[in-house]
């Protein structure tokens, strides 16, 4: 994604916030592509998760923290840069964790977001999303807040509720590449079976491999794209 490391790469961070960062995925990019930044910080509800993206960096600059996003335990104005990635449809309660982040984010500051979502536009993209969903149900079987992704216009909704200024939308979606590339196949077949071990044992499993199966031969027959991307930069209010 040319246009988003371009982007990345204009933006000066200062003290960086990314929420829901999993295993640092994304932490990463920024820590790639930002034109500088004095130090980035990662939080997610996921003690194990955590200990995880710890063992990714050894960049004194860059700490994660355990904390919920929809209660950021910061002041206010505290980061000069906060971002967003592939993460709102793990979060409870979307709203109140994007008011969290403009409280904490300094008037002026730059909010990154980046989020899938589920308007596919081609047979092998709609696979993708069938897979993702197939994963999140597993998720929610287990007792783990995973939701189905959101719609782009969703999206878009949630972020108007920002109030953000100066904001640049981006679509990324590659709809007429290879659809069959062995390796992206593969790693879908991965995927698959590495959800299907944290479904063991559960009284559902049954019904939710024969759904892994269906989708083992969907992607045989249609190949995958990936998901399209809603990729925003705004800045908050300075008033």
């Amino acid at each position: 994604m040319d246009m988003f490391e371009h982007k990345l790469s204009s933006i000066a961070g200062g003290r960086v916030l990314d929420i829901a960062t999993s295993r640092g995925g994304f932490t990463g990019q920024l820590e790639e592509h930002l034109a500088s930044f004095e130090t980035i910080t990662g939080i997610d509800v996921d003690a194990q998760i955590l200990e995880e993206a710890r063992s990714n960096f050894d960049d004194p600059t860059i700490d994660f923290l355990l904390m919920d996003a929809g209660q950021l335990g910061f002041a206010n104005g505290r980061f000069d840069t906060i971002s967003a990635s592939a993460s709102l449809h793990h979060l409870p309660h979307v709203s109140q964790a994007l008011g969290e982040v403009m409280r904490v984010l300094k008037p002026g500051g730059t909010f990154i977001f980046a989020e899938m979502h589920r308007d596919a536009q081609t047979e092998a993209q709609q696979t993708i999303v069938q897979l993702h969903h197939w994963a999140a149900d597993v998720d929610t079987t287990r007792g783990v807040y995973h939701q189905k992704t959101f719609t782009r216009q969703a999206l878009v909704s949630f972020l108007e509720q920002m109030n953000l200024q100066n904001i640049e939308i981006h679509d990324h979606s590659e709809p007429d590449s290879d659809p069959m590339v062995e390796e992206a196949i593969q790693q879908c077949h991965d995927a698959i079976d590495t959800v299907l071990q944290r479904a063991t044992g559960l009284p559902e499993y049954e019904s939710l491999e024969a759904r892994a199966q269906k989708l083992r031969q969907r992607i045989s027959r249609t190949g995958i794209h990936w998901e399209p991307i809603l990729f925003v930069t705004g800045q908050k209010p300075t008033n």
